[in-house]
């Protein structure tokens, strides 16, 4: 799952993961986008599922969630990519901006992680019931990059954080390996 895939790095990260042979359910406000990213994909040979989603609306991210759980049966790996920003000086941006903000940046992804994996009441994951874990890794220096790393049972090809100076945090949610 890749939301925020209509355009720039939600994108590229579906194509990544589409020539890697994923299935993919993406997502995005923005219907001309997904539906230009979807075609991009258009060659694969994965299922490749499109879905118009606002992030901050919590009954849409209930419905995607199992929207995708019928048509894909499993989600391995959300990655909520979905995200705005403001610009201009404090005095300047209005209450009603940093709500918009706060609504996509921090409850969208409060929403994609609840209700697309975590099922409170059952202790399992809503999409396959099984647990998830997360796991973090703390990488420094100006590079940090991952390349070559097992995440998730799969090795990162070619990943690098943004070029800042000190520690690098990744953050996955992997889901636990069969014994």
């Amino acid at each position: 799952m890749v939301t925020g895939a209509g355009s720039g790095i939600g994108r590229a990260l579906a194509q990544q993961l589409a020539a890697a042979g994923s299935a993919l359910a993406l997502a995005d406000i923005d219907e001309a986008g997904l539906l230009e990213t979807a075609q991009s994909l258009e060659k694969k040979r994965a299922l490749v599922t499109r879905h118009m989603l606002d992030v901050a609306d919590e009954a849409g991210v209930r419905s995607f969630a199992e929207d995708v759980a019928g048509r894909h049966g499993r989600v391995t790996l959300l990655i909520n990519n979905a995200g705005v920003s403001l610009h201009g000086d404090f005095e300047e941006i209005s209450l009603d901006d940093f709500r918009w903000l706060m609504n996509i940046n921090f409850w969208g992804t409060v929403y994609g992680n609840k209700l697309l994996f975590a099922d409170t009441e059952a202790g399992e994951t809503r999409a396959h019931r099984e647990p998830f874990k997360r796991v973090r890794i703390n990488r420094s220096g100006r590079t940090g990059a991952l390349r070559g790393q097992q995440v998730c049972g799969a090795r990162i090809y070619g990943s690098t954080p943004p070029r800042t100076s000190g520690q690098q945090r990744w953050r996955f949610l992997c889901p636990p390996r069969r014994h």
